[in-house]
Order: structure tokens, then sequence, then C-alpha cells
């Protein structure tokens, strides 16, 4: 029956269209069922691209299907594992209906999930350019130390030449002597260490945002149908901003210009973080209507703010599985209304909506108390930046291995007890061994 209801609703060439799948073959000697199975490879930028491409193609055969029939969930999934088992071979062996109805849902389901592969690496790639910019944070920290400690001596040598006796004219003479007559260099020295923050990665985000890779991020925005939940619609405006001036060959944008896409923007660009505005504002005494943007630093904001609203919820993609809207996931309010009392009596949840955060909130407090007073009496359990670390703890001897030991060994003298470890077998050698 379901197989009738999807055929029926193809129109004539998506059904030449996916009668001929099974029969093409590419110079691999691959046939287009193949394809449409390709998952992606090891994150890369090459792979990224590549990727795109794939879901690009999928998009478009999946658009030529239209809309299928409804189909139960259950039914769709036994319909889509029996598909992507299915060889070609064994697929030329069914009927028509249902091979050109299995071979439809086949499309429809790889193009959701492709979409979510090709999240899942935009994602990957936004996380590695700010985990090399994090190293190299620590590589200019470490650099530093020396160039601090110069320009702090070179401090204190101005400071000592502007207590001298004598002129203004002699006490200036002797500064520009310290600074080696130079006092833009020693400025731009300056700059280079705390310009940005001492402790910003984000100014090295710019070095690994290259070409190829900017290429590949801004294609995956322009592939993915975006939309937003209860935030993220005045971020959607920059993302179609920055994909409108991609093309462009320049080095920064007018605030204005990218404002102009924003319909509701009180604020401009209020959705930005503080560590941020160092990076993307030259001009920092200007109102930041009249500045402009670092063009490349401005794009990597936003793909990566897109990155965390799309882990968030707060964005969601159109044909997609995984980053769909949620709230299409959750039961009306009428189904709410009907079972929420049974919920509650299966569950031990209290109905009332204040006492339930109430009672959430104590929970947790009191999870997070009773794991604090367990952290002092563990010395194998370390925090290092914030962040919890185990450390290996080492195997010990009991009072019963030791006892054990012992008397293997009076039992048998002529053998050499290494060790015997807790839960495992001794090691043994014999005395009469030569190494």
């Amino acid at each position: 029956m379901y197989y009738s209801e999807i055929v029926n609703e193809l129109p004539g060439t998506t059904l030449k269209l996916l009668n001929n799948i099974l029969l093409y073959d590419n110079s691999e000697g691959q046939t287009l069922w193949h394809l449409i199975k390709q998952e992606p490879e090891k994150p890369s930028v090459t792979n990224l691209q590549r990727f795109i491409n794939h879901t690009r193609w999928l998009k478009s055969m999946d658009l030529r299907l239209g809309t299928l029939p409804h189909i139960p969930e259950q039914k769709r999934q036994q319909f889509y594992f029996e598909a992507i088992a299915y060889s070609r071979d064994k697929m030329i062996s069914l009927t028509r209906r249902k091979r050109v109805a299995l071979i439809a849902i086949l499309i429809r389901e790889q193009r959701m999930r492709s979409t979510d592969n090709l999240i899942g690496l935009f994602v990957k790639e936004i996380r590695k350019c700010h985990n090399k910019a994090k190293v190299d944070l620590t590589a200019f920290q470490d650099a530093s130390t020396g160039e601090s400690e110069k320009l702090v001596c070179m401090l204190r040598d101005v400071t000592l030449a502007m207590r001298t006796d004598g002129s203004m004219k002699s006490r200036y003479q002797q500064i520009e002597a310290v600074v080696n007559n130079n006092p833009k260099a020693v400025t731009n020295r300056c700059d280079r260490l705390v310009l940005h923050g001492f402790n910003n990665p984000l100014q090295f985000l710019t070095r690994r945002y290259t070409t190829k890779l900017r290429r590949g991020l801004l294609d995956t925005l322009s592939l993915l149908d975006i939309d937003h939940t209860a935030h993220g619609g005045q971020l959607l405006s920059y993302v179609n901003a920055i994909l409108h001036y991609r093309a462009d060959s320049m080095s920064s944008l007018a605030v204005q210009a990218v404002v102009d896409f924003d319909d509701n923007a009180a604020v401009p660009l209020d959705w930005v973080r503080d560590s941020w505005h160092s990076i993307l504002y030259g001009e920092q005494r200007m109102k930041i209507e009249r500045r402009f943007l670092q063009r490349n630093a401005f794009e990597l904001c936003v793909l990566t703010e897109v990155s965390k609203r799309l882990q968030s919820g707060d964005l969601f993609v159109n044909a997609s599985t995984k980053y769909d809207d949620y709230r299409t996931h959750l039961v009306s309010w009428a189904e709410f209304d009907r079972k929420i009392d049974s919920f509650c009596e299966m569950t031990g949840f209290n109905k009332n909506a204040q006492q339930f955060v109430s009672n959430l909130k104590h929970s947790f407090v009191e999870t997070a108390r009773n794991t604090d007073r367990k952290v002092p009496e563990d010395s194998y359990l370390v925090i290092s930046n914030g962040v919890l670390t185990l450390k290996k703890r080492h195997s010990q001897k009991t009072a019963v291995s030791k006892a054990i030991d012992r008397a293997i060994r009076d039992l048998t003298p002529h053998i050499n007890i290494v060790d015997l470890l807790v839960g495992g077998a001794a090691t043994i050698r014999d005395k009469s061994d030569t190494y």
C-alpha cells in the first residue's frame, strides 16, 4: 500500500530518473545507487568541500521528488534500513513499485542525514580553528615573557631619565636614547602584547582562516536552509550580509553596511561578545555605527555564533534530523493537559510549574554540594584551569596479597617473586636463570 502511494505521487520525469539510478555507472564503475549511500570522510577542509558537493547533489535529487505521502515513522525507518542494506542486484530483483519507492525514501533520508553530517563537519572545523588559536596563544605567551621583560626595563629607564637632574631638553634626549629614537617601533611592540588582550585567543583566529576553509564554511551556510526559534533572527541577518559580500575584495566592512540587512537593529551587533570587540574594530573611540569591521574577523565571529546556536537549538535547519526544529517534537498543549496527571504520578514530578523548578534547583544544589564534599578526599581528582582531571590510579598491594607473597616465598625458596598484582598473576623467575 505504502509503495503504491509513494509511486503515484511522483512526477513522470522523476520516475524515469529513479529507474535509471541503478543503471548509471561512473568512471569507477559505481552506480548512482552507491553514491547516494556515500558517507563523509575524515574531517578536513578538502573533505568538507567534497561533502558540500555531495549534499548539493542529493538536495537537487530530493527536490525532484516533491512532497511524499505521510508514512508512519516506524515504517519509514524500516524502508530506509531495507534500502541501505540492499545491493544493486537485490534492488533490480524487486518489483518496480517497491524498487522505486525504496529509492525515493533513501534519497529523502540520505539528504537529511547528509545535512546533519555537513553541519557536523562545519562545527568541527570551527572548533578546530578555536583550538588551534588557543595553542597559538600559549606559544605567544611563552614567547612574550622575554619581550615583556625588555619593555618593563625600558619603562624603568624612561622613568629614571625623567627623574634625573637637568633641563627638560636633556631629559627628553635621554628618553629618546632609551627608545632608540624610534617610539613608533616601541608602540608596535606594546600593541602586539596588549592590544587584543594577553589572554584572548581570538586574535589568532584569522591566521587559521585560509581561503580554502573560508570557501567551505561559507558554501555550507549558503547550502543550508537555516531558521531560528525564539532567538537568532538578528544573527541570520548578518549571515545574509557576509554571504552577500563574500565575493567582494575588501579587508574591512562598514558597520552600517551589515546593519542594513537587519530590519530590527535597535542596538547594532548587540549579540557580539565583548571578547571580540578589539578583534573586530580597527577604531575603538568612535561610535559603533561609524566604525569599520575587520572582514575576516567578522565572518569568523558570525560563523562561531552560528555554530554555537545550531548546537543549542536557537537555530535549526530544515531537511535535517539532528538539527531540526525541536518544537516539532513537542506534544501539543491539548495532549499535555490530557496526560500531565498520569505522567507526574508515574515519575513523581510535581505538576505545579513553580514547585517543579524549585525541586529541580534543590536537587542540583544538593548534588553539587555532595560532589564538593567528596573532591577533597580524593587525591587523584585534580582541578586545573577549571577542568576536573582524574589521574591514573596505581595498583596497591593489600595485606592479603602481601601475605600470599610471603607464603609463596617460604614454600618456593628457589623462585624469585618479582611482583604480585592485585587481581592478576604473579611474575616469577627461577633464581638459577641467567640474564
